[in-house]
């Protein structure tokens, strides 16, 4: 997660120089071609931090900081529109910046020194579980023709790391129980497992996980997610389901997991 962070930190840091640039040059008399220039800058960049608030404070919460993660939630909430993309000038610096993105790396720097002493071991466990699942299912010698005999093995393993795995677990929203395949509360983290036979199913199965993305969305108790996709066959790459994610804005505490394992022929 935090190399995620670090990208949108380096693209928001790009567009604060564009905007500083355009505020620098032409302060109020900005020609309608550069009003534009101006609008998509700020569009741009209150998405990048109204996304940084919400993944740093993610973050902070992964690694066990609820008073730091609600002090994050308590700025971002403060601040209005305007607010969000105020600049102020840096005499050391000589140059705009702006005040939110700024205090976005302030929190993001104390929690990188945290994440670099090891302290999100247990996501790193459950992630490693998961990509091991062809493994797991070749030494467990079974030969599985459906999700379900996928996940139960993989819930047998990962209860010898995490006591309190979890086989669909509820997801509720307003209208709709949604019941991720694999959650451990104590990780706020939960899996989805997609069993895949054919090329055509797991263009499938990418529309499903989509909609798995807004159905768990929002949802306070998992804040980490991966998509399994169990292939039958080598019908895509990992980098390839890394792109597609990457291009389509995918939500960023989701992540794909490619396993080709055996199956019953």
């Amino acid at each position: 997660m935090t190399a995620s962070i670090q990208k949108n930190m380096h693209a928001a840091g790009i567009v604060e120089t564009k905007l500083a640039g355009l505020t620098e040059a032409y302060g109020s008399r900005l020609s309608e071609e550069q009003f534009d220039d101006y609008t998509e800058a700020e569009d741009e960049l209150s998405f990048y931090i109204t996304r940084l608030y919400r993944d740093v404070g993610m973050l902070a919460e992964r690694l066990s900081l609820p008073i730091l993660a609600r002090d994050i939630q308590r700025d971002f909430k403060r601040l209005s529109k305007g607010a969000l993309l105020n600049m102020s000038f840096s005499h050391q610096a000589g140059e705009l910046y702006s005040t939110s993105l700024q205090r976005l790396r302030g929190y993001f720097s104390s929690l990188t020194t945290i994440t670099k002493a090891g302290s999100v071991s247990g996501l790193q466990v459950f992630q490693t579980i998961l990509e091991n699942t062809a493994i797991i299912i070749r030494d467990s010698g079974i030969q599985p023709s459906k999700e379900s005999e996928v996940r139960n093995e993989i819930v047998r393993v990962l209860r010898y790391s995490f006591r309190d795995t979890q086989k669909e677990v509820s997801a509720a929203k307003l209208l709709k129980v949604y019941k991720p395949d694999i959650g451990i509360p104590s990780l706020m983290a939960a899996a989805e497992y997609k069993f895949v036979s054919s090329e055509s199913a797991l263009k499938s199965s990418l529309d499903g996980i989509y909609a798995d993305m807004k159905g768990y969305g929002g949802h306070y108790d998992w804040r980490t997610f991966y998509a399994v996709i169990y292939m039958t066959e080598p019908f895509a790459h990992q980098k390839e389901w890394e792109a597609e994610f990457n291009y389509t804005k995918a939500d960023i505490n989701w992540t794909p997991i490619l396993i080709n394992g055996p199956s019953k022929k």
